[in-house]
C-alpha cells in the first residue's frame, strides 16, 4: 500500500504537488479557525467551550436557587417570631399570669424553629406526608405544653393556672394551623421564585442544544409546578379548618 502511494505521488508533477499542499494547508487552517471561533472541538457530545458555558450557567442558576432558600429561611424565622404575641392573645381567657403566658409563647415556638432548621417543607407539606408531619409537630407542642404546666406552679405572679392538655389542645392546634398556613404561603413563594429561575435559564440550554441540562431543568420546572399546586390545595384546607375551629375557641384579647 505504501509503495502504491509513493508511486502515485512520484507520478504527480512538482507544481501540482505544491498546489495540493497549499490547498491542504488552507483546509486545515479553515477548520482550525472554526474550532477556535465556534467551539467545535468535540468531547463526546459536547464541545469544550459549550460544556464550560453549561457548567457556568448551571452554577449561576443554583446560586439563585440557594439565595431563594436562604430568603425562605429568613422569612420563616421572622414570621415565627411575630407569633409571640398571638400566642399570648390566644390564651388571654385563661387565668395564667403574664409571665406564664410569655413562657408558653417561647415553649410553643421552640419546636417550630427546629422544624425551620430542618428545611424539608417541600416534602413535609405534600399530601402524602403532611398529616404525619402535622401530628409530629403537634406531639412536640404537647410535650412542651405539658412540661410547662408541670412547672408553672413555681412562678410567683398570682394566678398562673393553665388548662390541662385536653382543655388547651384545640387552642394549640389553632396556633399550629395558623403557623402552617403562613409557612405554606412562604414555601409556595419560594417555589415560584425557583420556577421563574428555571424558566429563565431553560432557553439558554435549549439554544446550546444541551440535552443533558435541558432534561434536568425541565424536570425541576415540572416539580415546582406540582409544589405550587399542592400548596394551593393545602392552604385552602387550612383556611377552612381555621375558620371552623374559630367558632368553638375562647375569644382572643
Amino acid at each position: 500500500m505504501k509503495e502504491i502511494l509513493a508511486e502515485t505521488i512520484s507520478g504527480i508533477p512538482l507544481p501540482n504537488l505544491v498546489v495540493l499542499g497549499v490547498i491542504i494547508l488552507c483546509i486545515l487552517a479553515f477548520f482550525t479557525y472554526l474550532a477556535r471561533h465556534f467551539g467545535v472541538i468535540q468531547i463526546g457530545t459536547f464541545s469544550i467551550r459549550k460544556e464550560q458555558e453549561g457548567q457556568t450557567t448551571m452554577y449561576n442558576m443554583n446560586e439563585e436557587n440557594k439565595d431563594a432558600d436562604d430568603y425562605l429561611q429568613q422569612k420563616l424565622r421572622q414570621m415565627t417570631n411575630t407569633l409571640r404575641q398571638r400566642i399570648v392573645n390566644m390564651f388571654a381567657s385563661y387565668t395564667a399570669c403574664a409571665m406564664t403566658k410569655r413562657s408558653l409563647s417561647s415553649c410553643l415556638r421552640y419546636p417550630l424553629y427546629e422544624s425551620i432548621g430542618n428545611n424539608h417543607f417541600t416534602k413535609e407539606l405534600m399530601s402524602d406526608r403532611y398529616e404525619k408531619y402535622r401530628l409530629r409537630i403537634l406531639d412536640l407542642l404537647k410535650d412542651e405544653y405539658v412540661d410547662l404546666c408541670s412547672n408553672s406552679g413555681v412562678t410567683e405572679c398570682g394566678h398562673n393556672e393553665l388548662p390541662d392538655w385536653t382543655g388547651a389542645k384545640q387552642t394549640v392546634e389553632q396556633f399550629l394551623d395558623m403557623w402552617l398556613l403562613e409557612t405554606a404561603n412562604l414555601v409556595q413563594d419560594c417555589a415560584k421564585m425557583k420556577l421563574d429561575t428555571y424558566l429563565k435559564y431553560l432557553p439558554v440550554y435549549q439554544e446550546n442544544k444541551d440535552s443533558y441540562r435541558i432534561t434536568i431543568v425541565s424536570a425541576c420546572v415540572e416539580k415546582n409546578k406540582k409544589y405550587i399546586d399542592a400548596l394551593d390545595r393545602l392552604t385552602e384546607h387550612l383556611i377552612h379548618d381555621i375558620k371552623d375551629r374559630e367558632k368553638t375557641l375562647p375569644g382572643e384579647a
